[in-house]
Formats: C-alpha cells, sequence, structure tokens
C-alpha cells in the first residue's frame, strides 16, 4: 500500500471521527479512577477501617427484609451497597450499622455510558463504540506504517525523534508524531480492548460462543418452603468452591429460585471484575453451578482480560502508579484527534 493510500486513511480516520474519539478517549482517563471520584463526590459513602468486618448476617440484618442482594467495595475505607425495596442502603462493613441511601452517581454513571456506549442505548451502542475501537485501530496502524517515512526526512535535517522543528505546520506535524509515538501502544492496546468489548455485543447472534466466550450463570433452581442457609455458610461455600477467591457481591435467592449466588475475582492480575461466581443451593449448601475465572477455557480467559488491560486494573501492588500512567496516556490520546485536526486546517490553508 502506497504511502499516499495511508495519508488519505489515516487523515480521514481521524477527521471522520475525531471528536467521537476524543469524547471516548477523555471519558475513559476519567474513569480509569472512577472509585476515587465517586468517593470525592460523595463522603457520606467513607467508612472508618477497622481491624475486624462485620458478618453477611449482620450486613443482611441490617438492610432489613427483602434485601435483594449486596455489592462489597474493593476500597476498605468505603460502604457497603445494599439493595432492599425501599432503595439502596450504605452499610459499614465494620459495625454493620447503616449510615445513609446511596447517593446518585448521575455524572459517573453519565460517563461510564458515554464511554462504553455514547448513551445510544441498548446492544447498538456498545456496538457502535466497538467500531469507533476498530477506527482508532486503523488510524494507529497507517500512523504507525507512514511513520518511518516521515522520519526520514526529519532526520535528513539532523533533528532527533524528540525535537520539533520550526514554523507552524511543521511544528504542528512534529508534535502530533511526538504524541502518536509515545502513545502508539497505549493506544493499541486501548483500541484492539475496545474494540472487543464493544463488537462482543454482537455474540447476541450466536449464544453458544457466547456462552464460551462470557459465562454466566444460567443453572435453574426451585425455591422451597423450608430454612435457608445463612448468609456466612454460603461464603464459606463459595470461598471452598473457588480457592482464592475475593468475593465482590452477594445475590439472593428470588421468589422462584431456590439458590444464592456470589460473584468475586478469582486469583490473577488480568481477569476482568467479578468474572468468576459461585451458585451455591439455598437449603443444603451443594454447589449448583461454579465459574472459575482463573481456571476457564482460552476464549474466556482472552476476553476477562480486555477489561483490566483496557482500564489499566491489572497493575496489582503498582495499580495507582499504573492507573495514572493509563489517565495521563489517556489524556494524551485524547488530543491526537485535536492536533491532527488542526494539522489538516493549516495544510488545507497553505
Amino acid at each position: 500500500m502506497s504511502t499516499r493510500v495511508l495519508w488519505l486513511i489515516h487523515r480521514w480516520a481521524g477527521l471522520v471521527l475525531g471528536l467521537f474519539l476524543f469524547v471516548i478517549c477523555l471519558s475513559g482517563a476519567a474513569l480509569v479512577f472512577r472509585e476515587e471520584l465517586e468517593a470525592a463526590l460523595h463522603p457520606s459513602m467513607r467508612v472508618v477501617p477497622q481491624p475486624q468486618k462485620a458478618s453477611w448476617d449482620d450486613v443482611l440484618a441490617a438492610a432489613g427484609p427483602g434485601c435483594f442482594g449486596f455489592v462489597l467495595p474493593a476500597d476498605p475505607a468505603m460502604a457497603i451497597t445494599a439493595y432492599t425495596p425501599g432503595g439502596a442502603k450504605l452499610i459499614d462493613p465494620y459495625t454493620a450499622r447503616v449510615t445513609g441511601s446511596r447517593p446518585s452517581d448521575g455524572v459517573l454513571n453519565f460517563l461510564r455510558q458515554l464511554h462504553i456506549r455514547m448513551l445510544v442505548p441498548g446492544w447498538q451502542g456498545r456496538f457502535v463504540v466497538g467500531l469507533f475501537g476498530v477506527a482508532l485501530l486503523v488510524s494507529a496502524l497507517t500512523g504507525l506504517m507512514i511513520y518511518w517515512p516521515f522520519m526520514r526526512g526529519v532526520f535528513a535535517q539532523g533533528l532527533s525523534w524528540w525535537q520539533l522543528r520550526a514554523g507552524l505546520r511543521p511544528g504542528l506535524a512534529d508534535g502530533h508524531k511526538l504524541m502518536g509515538i509515545v502513545t502508539a501502544g497505549f493506544i493499541l492496546v486501548i483500541a484492539l480492548t475496545g474494540a472487543g468489548l464493544g463488537l462482543e455485543t454482537l455474540l447476541r447472534f450466536w449464544p453458544q460462543m457466547a456462552r464460551q466466550v462470557h459465562p454466566s450463570p444460567s443453572a435453574r433452581t426451585q425455591a422451597e418452603n423450608r430454612p435457608r442457609l445463612t448468609a456466612e455458610q454460603v461464603r464459606a461455600a463459595a470461598l471452598a468452591a473457588v480457592p482464592g477467591l475475593t468475593p465482590t457481591s452477594l445475590l439472593m435467592p428470588s421468589a422462584k429460585s431456590g439458590h444464592f449466588t456470589v460473584y468475586g475475582n478469582a486469583p490473577g492480575h488480568f481477569t476482568r471484575h467479578a468474572a468468576s461466581f459461585v451458585l451455591v443451593g439455598a437449603y443444603d449448601g451443594h454447589l449448583v453451578q461454579v465459574h472459575n475465572a482463573s481456571t476457564a477455557g482460552a476464549s474466556a480467559q482472552v476476553h476477562d482480560a480486555m477489561e483490566p488491560l483496557h482500564f489499566g486494573t491489572w497493575g496489582g501492588s503498582a495499580g495507582a502508579w499504573l492507573r495514572w500512567l493509563y489517565t495521563l496516556l489517556g489524556l494524551a490520546a485524547a488530543l491526537l484527534p485535536v492536533s491532527g485536526f488542526f494539522l489538516w486546517r493549516v495544510s488545507r490553508k497553505s
């Protein structure tokens, strides 16, 4: 493919989709620190960590009758969210005391919906964002293919790859190129994972493959009129079923089902949040269904790796530094379509 054709593809991919890619990159940079932003926006969700946590049964007792389940925070200084017929309650995970009702996460939810589906409802929105991911991938690859021929001219002037030439047009071209070099690896990862997470919605038309790529609870049980297990017994059964599991939420049996559902994180960095789950029989504790994400099939593990790679949550002990790096690179990536647009405008006027 000629350099001229590559330039045309790169230019029009950036011009046609530049605004959308700018919005997606900017919102994604903000969502990397979603938990911290949530705590900053809603100080009432903060709690004081203590040595001993309350039992799950104490949490359910505090939530009150009819509780549908609760979500456990990853941050030890955040409250548990329990969902009840009267609304979402905040419960201190150490004292099992109700501290208030969960405030609306309107701003953060808006950013999330903007990032994952551009505010388009249903699966169609995620499909559209997946196409943006493909466009970003095309733009990044064509940019890399153009890079070496472009740099031959820069090196011929005795300049290093990081230096900017004088003049508006050469300076814009070099600045755009420099941002592209710095963010190239990051953009390729974000584009690939973003395209995969968005286009995954097409698996709705291929149910058998969808179950392999994205396992979800599918077992059916019947509710019975007899005493159920305690929440702590359910927790123990889930931990025994998936060694090393860190529970993230508990769903109570519904009026028509006879099992609890425990979601959690299995050991391993490259696994999406709450990808593992255990369905525990509500009356005798038998394991209805178990999915351990760390020992899942290859297709499921590839899919599960996309989310931590996309949002920068795979860093382990270096997680905070990694998320800052993702944020900075995301902001730099958001500037690429802006600098590309101005470069195009200057080129047209010259």
